[in-house]
Formats: C-alpha cells, structure tokens, sequence
C-alpha cells in the first residue's frame, strides 16, 4: 500500500497557503526541499510523497498562522496512515458486534 491516501488533503493545503500567499513559492520549496518547480507539479496535483506532506504540516502550523489547523489536520491523517500502514490499526470485515454498539440493537 503506497503511503499517500492523503495527497489530496496535502495538495489542498499547498494549494491554499500559495493562494492566499501566506508564503511565497520559494519559502514553500525551501521548506519541503524541492524545486519550485516540484511545489508547482504539487500543487497542480502530482502525489505528494508522505515526507513532503510531513515537512508542509509542520510549514502550515509553524510559519502559516492562518493555516495551521489545517496543518495539524493534515499531520493526524499522516500519522493514522502511517499507523495503518505498519499494522497498529485493525480493520474489520464487518459491523461491530452487538455488545461494542451498547446493547441498543
């Protein structure tokens, strides 16, 4: 499974920051270490590898007042795809079972 279910998430926030011109490209490309020219593929919706999407969180929620909840959005859903990834989370084939509802069925 690739590590990037949150591309679009990632995408949306560069997208946004630039738009807005919270920063400007150089500073974004500075702090992803890439080309302006790789900020530019982001943001017209190439893949953003995980770490890339890492280092755009931790730009949004230190150097991006305005953006930072969406940051720290992004940095849980790095962090759950990570966990899901290595196999710290369970997924089930079905519902719950009826006692993990409270009994309401």
């Amino acid at each position: 499974m690739a590590l990037n279910p949150s591309k679009h998430r990632a995408n949306d926030l560069l997208d946004r920051i630039l738009s807005a011109e919270a920063a400007s490209l150089a500073e974004v490309a500075e702090a992803l270490m890439v080309s302006p020219d790789s900020i530019m593929a982001y943001r017209s919706g190439l893949a953003m590898p995980i770490e890339r999407q890492a280092l755009l969180a931790a730009f949004a929620i230190e150097r991006t007042r305005k953006f930072a909840r969406q940051g720290y959005s992004l940095r849980g859903q790095i962090r759950a795809t990570i966990r899901y990834v290595a196999g710290d989370t369970v997924t089930h084939e079905g519902p719950p079972p009826p006692a993990a509802c409270g009994g309401w069925i």
